[in-house]
């Protein structure tokens, strides 16, 4: 028979031991879960940021190619056209803004694209640059067809709209054109 013996010391030690060599208590655990949840939450709102941030970035890269490819598309319109109603090249519908300088609104008669489930629109504008400094736009009356001032430019601001889960936004790209 084999006995074995204690000892007093061993025993006292095993009572007597830290706290921490224990291990954790419940409400320990309970607060480093909680701490850890923050962070993770926190890390999250920056990641749903991020995502929406490189889904702008994209839309806005389609309206650029779109009014890349439109302001392409206008200056197959002769010069002299730029701000009448026509069918030819692109149909569109233009009307007088303002006659000081003489702006035009033109909108095409197919002015909405859709890529992704997102609805682009665009239309654009004319408006005559007086580079001479002479005071004069057109020549004749400020009825169509309108006689051009043939020493001054005309200003195409090409506009693209669309609206997301962000709001609305808008895209503007300008083009300068001279008679040649």
């Amino acid at each position: 028979m084999i006995h074995m013996y204690i000892k007093k010391d061993d025993i006292a030690a095993v009572f007597a031991a830290k706290s921490w060599d224990r291990g954790f208590t419940l409400i320990e655990v309970l607060i480093a879960m909680f701490l850890m949840s923050f962070a993770l939450l926190a890390l999250s709102s920056f990641a749903v940021t991020s995502l929406k941030a490189t889904e702008g970035g994209r839309r806005m890269m389609q309206a650029v190619n779109i009014a890349t490819q439109k302001t392409e598309a206008i200056k197959s319109i002769p010069y002299n056209n730029l701000h009448n109603t026509d069918t030819a090249g692109i149909s569109r519908t233009c009307g007088v803004l303002s006659s000081a300088p003489p702006t035009f609104n033109c909108t095409p008669a197919a002015p909405q694209e859709t890529l992704d489930n997102i609805v682009y629109t665009w239309s654009y504008k004319v408006i005559y640059v007086d580079v001479d400094g002479d005071g004069t736009y057109l020549t004749g009356t400020f009825t169509p067809p309108y006689t051009i001032d043939g020493s001054d430019i005309k200003r195409v601001d090409l506009t693209v709209t669309w609206k997301d889960i962000m709001g609305p936004h808008t895209y503007t790209i300008t083009t300068l054109r001279k008679k040649i």
